[in-house]
């Protein structure tokens, strides 16, 4: 055992120490690292010793939280870093380590994580923990300038690096993203989603206008029950049941209808609409169902500024535009070619949209 592997201990699991983090141990224990001299993202840069904790790892970070949401995310966070080999902390308070989930092949070249400081994963471009944290830090509008001190002080202190841009970065092909493997068992550790409380007055209306939106109803609530039926569920409960994996979440796309419907749980076990989109009728999926609030599928974009007037928020580039009637979103997106309707959608305003 040498000084660097007494630095680690265990936190490669027995794998070999790759040659840039063995170099960044050394120039750690040597004073260099953030030392004199130092260049971001090196003088921000700690490699973890056996048993210490990051302050995203440390059990003191997260007490006195009685909020279920976050005990679910505190929950979901720790399982998905039970799969990092966790090396680094770095900077902004960031957590870096090596993904070493059993669904993904041997490498001697894992894939390299981030984690930040609100609790987001994302997995970094780059063949080495030096090169994704080299261009996680510079950013995407890279200053060449800068850049070239960072080289220069990586070629001084013996630290490989062989990306010069960003596009020479290795893209890391996995097999279990962690950032999704982290919504996913936070669903599973917190699955109900709140109804939003003026569903029942948004019930009360479409009882009486079958051009209101549906977002919010139970599937219990006559005016979704009949059209869930229309759309080929006669039993929605009974769909929902076989479908449901225990996410609180459940998506059905109906065979006779071009349409998406996203359902959720809540905390009395009731499922309810969360959103629904609408593509033009095929001749695969050939029903028309009426669409709420005088939407049309066959309108261009200026046809639909005109019916609806002003849109609540744009994104130009992306050619969408949204509307809000009450408290639901109308969200359009439009072909950036020809200029009409490529599908239309529709959700509560004021619940969280899962990713």
């Amino acid at each position: 055992m040498g000084r660097v592997e007494d630095h680690l201990g265990d936190r490669l699991r027995g794998r070999a120490i790759p040659d840039d983090l063995r170099r960044l141990a050394e120039l750690e224990l040597d004073g260099v690292l953030r030392g004199q001299g130092s260049v971001p993202p090196f003088a921000e840069v700690h490699v973890l010793t056996p048993g210490q904790l990051h302050p995203l790892l440390d059990p003191q970070y997260q007490q006195g939280e009685q909020d279920p949401g976050v005990i679910a995310n505190n929950r979901a966070i720790d399982e998905v870093l039970g799969h990092m080999a966790v090396v680094v902390d770095g900077f902004n308070g960031d957590l870096f380590g090596y993904w070493l989930h059993p669904d993904e092949p041997a490498t001697d070249r894992p894939a390299i994580v981030r984690l930040d400081t609100e609790g987001q994963f994302a997995v970094l471009e780059g063949e080495t923990l030096v090169e994704a944290m080299i261009f996680d830090w510079l950013g995407y509008d890279v200053d060449q300038d800068y850049f070239a001190r960072v080289v220069a002080f990586c070629q001084r202190h013996q630290i490989p690096l062989t990306a010069g841009s960003r596009d020479e970065l290795r893209k890391p092909e996995i097999v279990v993203d962690p950032g999704i493997l982290h919504d996913q068992l936070y669903r599973r550790y917190q699955p109900f989603t709140t109804r939003p409380p003026w569903a029942d007055t948004v019930g009360a209306q479409a009882a009486a206008d079958e051009h209101i939106a549906l977002v919010g109803l139970r599937i219990t609530d006559a005016p979704l029950r009949t059209w869930l039926a229309r759309l080929g569920y006669p039993d929605p409960a009974a769909t929902i049941a076989t479908l449901d994996d225990g996410l609180g979440e459940v998506r059905l796309k109906p065979v006779v209808a071009n349409a998406d419907l996203t359902l959720y749980q809540d905390e009395d076990h009731d499922w309810w609409l969360f959103s629904v989109r609408f593509r033009r009728p095929t001749p695969q999926h050939p029903l028309q169902v009426p669409l709420p609030y005088g939407f049309s599928l066959y309108d261009s974009r200026h046809a639909v500024h005109d019916r609806f007037g002003v849109p609540h928020s744009s994104a130009l580039l992306l050619a969408v535009d949204c509307w809000q009637f009450g408290p639901i979103v109308a969200y359009v997106r439009f072909d950036k070619d020809q200029g009409f309707v490529t599908y239309i959608e529709f959700w509560p305003s004021d619940v969280a949209r899962r990713s």
